[in-house]
């Protein structure tokens, strides 16, 4: 069993299609309009064929962008770490902001009850006093928090 690899007759760029078979008679039914096909082929994304001496040759391709970087050992371009990094960071402070967004739902809730009627004793009174009084300092606790949050994603993001 052989197995051919189709390059653009072209660029002599691989597109990832391969076909196997006994003989190239088989092959010649095959091979898509506009390609060719070789054998030999050991990694189609970081090899081409030089369509004017039909040899395989190292291929590295356009970069992706300005996030990425060559990795030579392995002939791929890869995420570089620091945005790798930015990335991981980013997604922690959402979570932490998703995070004290929950906090949240129990002082507003506090701060939502309904108003005491003339019935409700002092200590009543006091009790909610207190409720309302924390509810409110938990809440300014958490914007500061998801304020400070906030920033620092914006400055990531800027960077």
């Amino acid at each position: 069993m052989k197995t051919w690899h189709f390059f653009r007759n072209d660029s002599g760029l691989f597109d990832g299609r391969s076909f196997s078979a006994t003989d190239a008679v088989a092959l010649s039914l095959n091979v898509p309009e506009g390609f060719g096909a070789i054998e030999g082929v050991t990694d189609w994304q970081s090899q081409r064929v030089n369509v004017t001496t039909a040899e395989i040759v190292d291929y590295q391709p356009p970069s992706p962008g300005a996030t990425h970087k060559w990795d030579s050992s392995n002939k791929r371009w890869i995420v570089r770490p620091e945005i790798i990094e930015r990335d991981r960071r980013e997604a922690e402070i959402i979570a932490g902001l998703k995070e004290l967004d929950a906090k949240l739902v129990r002082p507003l809730g506090e701060l939502a009850l309904p108003p005491l009627d003339e019935r409700a004793t002092d200590d009543e009174r006091k009790a909610r006093e207190i409720i309302i009084a924390d509810a409110l300092a938990m809440v300014d606790l958490i914007n500061k928090l998801k304020g400070a949050q906030r920033a620092e994603l914006s400055a990531l993001r800027a960077a």
